[in-house]
């Protein structure tokens, strides 16, 4: 087992962070340069916090790993009848928190460049997690489908891939056309400005409208 501690400055911000720990080899001559023998790459995930005294952070970051569990049903294992588990460990739903960023960055035009630290669109941000998370499921059903009959019983309980891929599709189909839609309205904003003048005839001034 190994521990790293966190600042205060690495947690002052809520998001979805990239972390890497590795074991390094360091030879005895001190010319030579340290090796990496071994590493393991996660995520670490910062929640935001109503106990944070600094008001500008409190409604920066994604959502809490708690209202994504709450939004979709996955708070404890009594939720889940058949499997009697969790439906999503945190390392998908980091996963799915950071894929509607990437796409919003990704699709032209390039406005707006975020992070999972300043995405200021909550609803639909947790829209376009959920329906990540829908198509991680559909991948596994897709995987372990397998239809098969013993004893007079046939058992098909894996072929859900279709529920989750659909709705998987409803969810992101509806983030991807807001993201055009307000992409175009961000653009149509800054396409237009106002320049003044310095011309003046009397009490006469002038301005420009002008788009750029």
């Amino acid at each position: 087992q190994v521990e790293a501690e966190l600042t205060k400055n690495m947690v002052g911000i809520p998001g979805i962070f990239y972390g890497e720990m590795a074991l390094i080899n360091v030879p005895a001559q001190e010319a030579n340069q340290p090796c990496v023998v071994f590493s393991n790459t996660f995520y670490v995930i910062i929640n935001r916090s109503a106990f944070d005294s600094r008001s500008s952070n409190r409604n920066a970051g994604p959502p809490t790993m708690a209202e994504i569990r709450l939004h979709l049903r996955d708070s404890a294992p009594g939720e889940s009848y058949l499997i009697e588990n969790l439906m999503f460990d945190d390392a998908e739903i980091a996963l799915a928190i950071t894929r509607p960023i990437q796409y919003w960055n990704e699709v032209p035009p390039p406005i707006g460049i975020f992070t999972t630290q300043n995405f200021p669109f909550r609803y639909h941000w947790l829209e376009g997690i959920c329906a990540n998370l829908f198509f991680m499921v559909a991948e596994q059903y897709r995987r372990n489908q397998l239809s098969y009959s013993a004893g007079g019983l046939s058992v098909d309980d894996q072929n859900k891939e279709a529920n989750y891929e659909q709705a998987g599709q409803i969810r992101w189909q509806a983030y991807r056309e807001w993201v055009r839609a307000k992409k175009a309205e961000i653009n149509l904003e800054g396409g237009y400005g106002e320049i003044g003048s310095t011309y003046q005839y009397g009490t006469y001034s002038s301005g420009i409208r002008s788009r750029f």
